[in-house]
């Protein structure tokens, strides 16, 4: 198969058939009798200062190894257009997103007459992730025509659900538009556009204070529900669990009330140490890696208090607030996790 072709028309070589680029040549080795061949090439414009029309000829040879003869030809005339319709995708106003599980996701295509002549029909085409998104005039009365330099913008808003929290994950967008132009009374199209969300892990943290255990067994000592003027040890448990990424400098850190007395009963599950730096009074536990999907990581530590009589009634706060920050390994943002002060479940008594 020879190619007369404009020298601004380049080929793209194919990987499965063979193509002599210096004489424009496709080479099909044989045809079985009554069946048959396929070739195909793609090809692009470069280099084009306008709007142009070019021709293309197409003539089959058969060869006998030493002279070739001309079986069939077939010349088409090609009208190159400039651009003149643009669409771009964004996911969150963006072409590159990092989102929360629990966030509401805003996927929009942004659709522009980047020609001189107004364009009618537009249709546009978008694929999420799989689901095809389709709009045209029937659903969306802007798409009915746009003037030279306008742009109308579509949008569509999906959540991930609740049972869906696999590993690293992240969702596509790509969007494409095709429009008719009234001058020519051909239809043109935009080059597709893509975008990408990435998710943060899933993480949840829990700061809580207990006298009792999981099972009702006494962990602490001394009078409870808090007595006044007497001292009561109590157990401060800090708990992550549900990370769907690999996280890595894993720290929770809390300030202990004047009140609270350390007294340095610490376990932990993973990582480090509990540490307490009486100058600040922060307690700090550090873990320099969790791997995604295991189980629940935790720590816990003893303090001791003594209300006082004018504190009878109230929640004391056994901490202030409680801070985890952690990098995700994925998606290279810092996460963060707050927890309020950690108290009882019953008021001090007299």
């Amino acid at each position: 198969i020879a190619l007369e072709i404009p020298d601004d028309l380049e080929i793209i070589p194919p990987e499965d058939q063979e193509y002599l680029a210096e004489t424009k040549e496709l080479v099909i080795n044989e045809i079985s009798a009554w069946e048959e061949g396929e070739a195909i090439l793609s090809a692009r414009f470069s280099a084009i200062g306008g709007e142009v029309s070019q021709t293309v000829k197409v003539v089959s040879l058969l060869s006998d190894g030493q002279e070739s003869f001309v079986q069939t030809e077939e010349v088409k005339t090609i009208n190159v257009l400039t651009p003149r319709l643009q669409t771009s995708s964004q996911i969150n106003n963006t072409a590159y997103a990092i989102a929360n599980f629990e966030d509401n996701i805003r996927f929009s295509a942004i659709v522009k007459n980047i020609g001189d002549v107004p364009l009618r029909d537009i249709a546009v085409t978008g694929n999420l992730s799989g689901e095809e998104v389709y709009w045209d005039q029937t659903t969306n009365s802007n798409l009915i025509a746009l003037e030279p330099g306008q742009q109308t913008i579509l949008t569509v808003d999906r959540r991930v659900a609740a049972n869906v929290r696999p590993q690293n994950y992240s969702m596509s967008w790509q969007t494409q538009a095709t429009a008719q132009i009234d001058d020519l009374d051909v239809t043109t199209y935009s080059q597709s556009s893509s975008s990408q969300v990435v998710f943060n892990s899933d993480l949840t943290f829990e700061a809580d204070a207990e006298y009792y255990g999981n099972d009702g067994e006494q962990i602490g000592y001394g009078p409870y529900p808090l007595k006044a003027g007497e001292t009561t040890a109590i157990r401060v448990f800090w708990k992550v669990s549900n990370f769907s990424n690999n996280l890595s400098n894993v720290t929770i850190q809390s300030q202990l009330p004047s009140q609270v007395e350390w007294t340095n009963f610490t376990s932990v599950s993973e990582g480090s140490a509990i540490t307490y730096d009486p100058s600040t009074r922060k307690v700090t536990w550090h873990v320099s890696n969790l791997e995604a999907n295991t189980h629940p990581q935790g720590a816990n530590f003893e303090l001791r208090i003594t209300p006082n009589f004018q504190q009878v009634g109230q929640y004391i706060n056994i901490t202030h607030d409680s801070t985890l920050s952690a990098l995700d390994s994925y998606t290279r943002q810092v996460l963060y996790r707050f927890q309020g002060p950690a108290r009882l479940e019953k008021p001090v008594i007299e």
